[in-house]
């Protein structure tokens, strides 16, 4: 896979500047995109949260898709901005939402929604998992990761539960974002939900134009 354009010209940058090798150079763009790999997603999550006065929730809803996703896959951009700049867009959008209708929805409503997000995710899962972009062909494989991922999803319906009954007041709204994320990653882990984020991020490809 080809380095993205600004680690290229940094990597560029450091071999005219420092006189190095190319291998060195080499190292230092991966070094350059190790790092953004990590802030630039946790950048545009902060930002979106903050700009939308929903930190908190927007931080719990990357947490929870995060968590199921390195269990079950998942839909992915091809472009390290492409997916901080969606994802970002997203988390905020649903933290927004949990932040402003998760205190005034009744308990049985969010506990209702609660499982019915996590029986969405659990059976996505152990349909669909794991989603990767090399097929896992081994079934033995397959149904270990797949069980792992009902487990994952079995876990954050129960840490959402717990959320709501024991962490009043913010417990209603945190916990209708973990059920917002169940719900939104489970999307994204269906052949739809990949082709919609191939199609989002093709909006935002102006350069080529195409999504692989």
């Amino acid at each position: 896979m080809a380095r993205p354009v600004l680690c290229q010209r940094f990597g560029s940058y450091v071999q005219r500047e420092l006189n190095l090798s190319d291998a060195d150079a080499d190292v230092a763009a991966y070094g350059l995109e190790s790092v953004g790999s990590l802030a630039l997603p946790l950048i545009a999550v902060v930002l979106a949260g903050w700009l939308l006065d929903s930190l908190a929730a927007t931080i719990m809803v990357t947490a929870v898709t995060a968590w199921l996703k390195a269990f079950a896959g998942g839909g992915h951009c091809k472009s390290l901005l492409h997916c901080s700049l969606l994802g970002g867009l997203a988390a905020g959008l649903l933290g927004r939402l949990a932040t402003s209708a998760g205190p005034l929805a009744p308990q049985s409503f969010l506990l209702a929604f609660i499982i019915v997000a996590a029986l969405v995710a659990a059976g996505t899962c152990w349909s669909l998992a794991p989603v990767t972009t090399t097929p896992i062909k081994d079934p033995l494989v397959r149904r270990r990761k797949r069980s792992r991922a009902v487990k994952a999803a079995a876990v954050a319906a129960f840490f959402a539960l717990a959320l709501l009954f024991l962490n009043r007041p913010q417990g209603a709204t945190y916990a209708m974002a973990v059920g917002l994320a169940l719900l939104w990653h489970s999307f994204f882990m269906t052949p739809a939900g990949r082709q919609t984020l191939h199609r989002m991020e093709k909006l935002l490809d102006f350069k080529r134009g195409e999504v692989n």
